[in-house]
């Protein structure tokens, strides 16, 4: 019996809830819970923590991981709406400055 066989074997005879290992979590030092689930190798976390039934609560001695994370999708670059006009700097040094009291433009060149 192969070291795979003896871990199917624990899998299979472990959890009695109906169905077996219906959920999985780890619960952290902090008491925080992460769900994960029976991979077919073990993810960076398996080294540090304990996965157990969410139901019964028994350990689950095989392989798990986390998750993989959800990634917001960003709109295309088409849709994204930009400036309108020229740019702030721009405009101030290449537009003629606002007319003041007495007829001049106030700009000293």
């Amino acid at each position: 019996m192969t070291d795979a066989d003896t871990t199917a074997a624990a899998i299979a005879a472990g959890c009695a809830c109906n169905p077996a290992w219906p959920a999985l979590a780890l619960t952290r030092d902090d008491g925080s819970t992460e769900p994960v689930f029976a991979a077919t190798t073990p993810g960076p976390l398996a080294l540090l923590y304990y996965a157990h039934c969410t139901r019964c609560g028994l350990r689950y001695p095989g392989p798990f991981r986390l998750p993989p994370r959800a990634v917001a999708a960003r709109p295309a670059r088409g849709c994204v709406r930009g400036r309108t006009g020229p740019a702030p700097t721009w405009a101030r040094l290449h537009t003629p400055a606002a007319p003041v009291a007495g007829g001049g433009t106030g700009a000293a060149r």
